[in-house]
């Protein structure tokens, strides 16, 4: 199910940057003196959020890769409250009685 939800996700992201490399839905036609420099600004915006978006996924995933061998104590708390109950340890508290 990973590796469909990975090519699914691959799929959408090259379609969608394939539309706006190729101007498919693009701006309309400038209609002022400003309007270049307003094109400029927004296809100067999206290119370093597009970079830095990139940027900062390759260095969540380098991070990730170091940690996962040594988790901090503050992560191995998180990730132990947030395990699900027991269920012997709750049964009592329900009224019924824990099959052991």
């Amino acid at each position: 199910m990973g590796e469909l939800f990975a090519v699914v996700l691959t799929i959408i992201t090259v379609v969608s940057t394939a539309i706006f490399v190729m101007h498919v839905w693009w701006l309309s036609a400038d209609i002022s003196v400003h309007g270049p420099w307003i094109d400029r600004q927004l296809l100067e915006t999206m290119v370093s959020s597009g970079v830095l978006f990139v940027l900062s996924q390759l260095a969540f995933r380098g991070c990730r890769r170091c940690s996962s061998s040594r988790a901090s104590p503050s992560w191995r708390i998180a990730s132990a409250t947030a395990d699900p109950p027991d269920r012997r340890n709750h049964a009592s508290s329900s009224g019924h009685e824990a099959d052991a």
